[in-house]
């Protein structure tokens, strides 16, 4: 199994006809968070993403990993 196999990592149109985030822009900011000991919302400046986003993408990673 596979984190890009998660539906949270799976790229999506979302209600306004857009695309969500990349799934390598969340994994990247859940190491960065992981990595570094920072809060979710400093990472927010480096990926681009919100806090729930990268928080969520924190947990699911570990989770996935353990």
């Amino acid at each position: 199994m596979e984190v890009k196999d998660e539906p949270f990592f799976q790229e999506r149109i979302h209600a306004t006809g857009k695309l969500q985030a990349n799934p390598l822009q969340k994994v990247v900011a859940a190491f960065y968070v992981i990595a570094y000991g920072e809060a979710a919302d400093r990472a927010d400046d480096y990926v681009r993403l919100s806090r729930t986003v990268i928080s969520k993408s924190n947990k699911l990673l570990l989770e996935f990993i353990f």
